[in-house]
């Protein structure tokens, strides 16, 4: 049976209790004078410590759970000049009246002490000329801002903003301005360089020999993320040789190549070695990877596209490594890497994957120390021939037969999470063969002896019913998750509701996922 939910301490119950009771006052939408009455209420009568655990659970919802009016009520009466951390990144996009009113609040709380600060707006192009002027509200609270660490501004980021982090936020260690269209190569000067320079005066060669004054963040800088904006190769640069400890140029740009980049920073008759753990690049080429281990030695993550794959032996071994497969068959180049490599790897994300499935025979057997998994699995040698993946927790996969299900899942004895997605080998426009994804496939596993350290089950379509839900809760003692429920043919609404009233009933700690959706780079769930 699944666990059962553990007896909370007084203090839990009270900020689970305390978080419900603000939700309800947010939803009543009174006037700004009993709003400011219930804020000088809870300054006084409960710590700045209850406040920020209190609001960081609150911002961490989805915003299809809790609307951004009400989140932005609540922080307008729990924050203050005490507050930390204020991150709406994780709960979805924003609007830009939001955003207007979040600057409003910042200002009228004075919260000016945070380390994190994260915004996330969803900006339409038809958006975008009101931005500037709402923008001008946050210059001046940025100056005050002096303690901030990580900052997140994907979509409204300026020069202007860049220059005030640079000048003001003196500890800044993360950066991500993702998605802002007002970002060009003057942004990275405006971050790192005291002295006003005009970037487009100089070559890249220039810019290499340049030596300058550096705001005193550059030391502190390690990851900073330009991705969909219109930073250029000569941003880059400035980037790599200015800030010292940078361990990542975060997403994959269209402006400029991070392999090609640390060749191009190397000074005259020496050698610079960069800090660099992760390399995200659209293109690996041969000429630029063989100096990677030179010039980068503690790389540990990669993330390249699928025809880069052959490049990746002259690297060092690697512990993560991401690819897109952008939907074509690079089994073999993959086979070709992972015989040699294999043994290094604890995470491997192929993505888009769905048209080029895997081997699970040979996988297995290469890769020994695998941890997470994302990939699409095919099953034609007998399972008798190859080994188990012993240390494998999480897998993200894409199955074609059941076969190939189960032999996966009694060869990952340890596995934790578990993502299915069937995908039959020939596609119908109306196909019914996800129905050999059902009751008897699980039973079989599980006597098998698989799924027994299962704790989360994510299936999209299949014909699992109430008896293959009902071993699976018999046979696998730490299952708290499952979903997505409304893709399961034969498990009914009726189902469902009996399920989740045994669950309160039976007092287990059971989440369940009714169905998923997904927002821009959010995947979300319609929980029960």
């Amino acid at each position: 049976m699944p666990p059962f939910v553990k007896i909370k301490s007084l203090y839990t119950i009270t900020l689970d209790w305390f978080e419900k009771h603000l939700l309800i006052l947010a939803r009543t939408q009174n006037g700004p004078a009993v709003r400011m009455k219930r804020r000088k209420f809870l300054a006084e009568n409960v710590s700045y410590h209850c406040r920020q655990m209190i609001l960081n659970r609150i911002l961490d919802i989805s915003k299809y759970k809790c609307m951004y009016n009400y989140k932005l009520t609540l922080l307008e009466m729990l924050a203050d000049e005490n507050t930390i951390a204020v991150d709406f990144s994780k709960s979805g996009s924003m609007y830009i009246d939001d955003l207007f009113q979040l600057y409003r609040v910042l200002f009228m709380s004075k919260i000016i002490n945070i380390f994190r600060l994260g915004i996330n707006v969803d900006m339409p192009e038809i958006d975008r000329k009101y931005l500037g002027e709402i923008n001008i509200k946050m210059y001046k609270m940025l100056t005050y801002m002096r303690n901030l660490r990580w900052v997140t501004l994907n979509s409204i980021a300026n020069l202007a903003m860049i220059r005030t982090l640079g000048a003001y936020a003196h500890h800044l260690e993360y950066l991500d301005v993702s998605r802002s269209y007002n970002i060009f190569d003057d942004a990275a000067p405006g971050l790192l360089i005291i002295e006003k320079i005009d970037i487009e005066q100089f070559s890249e060669a220039e810019l290499i020999r340049l030596q300058v004054k550096t705001t005193p963040c550059a030391n502190k800088l390690k990851y900073i993320c330009f991705s969909e904006t219109f930073l250029g190769t000569k941003g880059a640069i400035i980037f790599l040789k200015y800030a010292p400890n940078l361990r990542s140029l975060g997403g994959p740009s269209n402006g400029f190549s991070t392999s090609e980049l640390v060749s191009w920073v190397q000074p005259p008759g020496k050698l610079l070695k960069l800090n660099l753990v992760s390399l995200n690049d659209g293109r690996l080429l041969r000429k630029n990877a063989e100096n990677i281990p030179l010039f980068c030695p503690d790389l540990e993550e990669v993330s390249i596209s699928a025809s880069s794959i052959p490049s990746l032996v002259l690297l060092q071994p690697i512990s993560k490594l991401t690819i897109d497969m952008d939907y074509k068959a690079w089994a073999d180049d993959i086979w070709n890497y992972i015989w040699a490599r294999g043994e290094f790897l604890k995470e491997l994300i192929l993505q888009s994957n769905i048209n080029g499935p895997i081997e699970l025979g040979w996988f297995v057997d290469v890769t020994p120390n695998l941890e997470v998994l994302t990939a699409c699995l095919e099953c034609h040698y007998p399972s008798d021939y190859f080994g188990n993946w012993d240390q494998l927790k999480t897998a993200d996969i894409v199955v074609r037969t059941s076969k190939c299900l189960m032999n996966f899942t009694l060869h990952a004895p340890n596995l934790e999470n578990l993502n299915i997605w069937f995908e039959p080998p020939i596609r119908y426009i109306k196909s019914d063969e996800y129905k050999c994804i059902n009751d008897d496939l699980f039973v079989v596993i599980v006597i098998e002896g698989g799924l027994r350290k299962l704790k989360k089950l994510i299936i999209n379509k299949c014909s699992i019913g109430p008896a293959g839900v009902e071993c699976l809760l018999l046979n696998c003692p730490d299952l708290s998750c499952l979903g997505y429920l409304r893709e399961w043919e034969n498990f009914t609404e009726e189902d469902i509701e009996k399920l989740k009233a045994r669950a309160i009933v039976s007092n287990w700690e059971l989440d369940l996922k009714y169905a998923q959706y997904i927002e821009r780079s959010f995947t979300c769930c319609m929980d029960l």
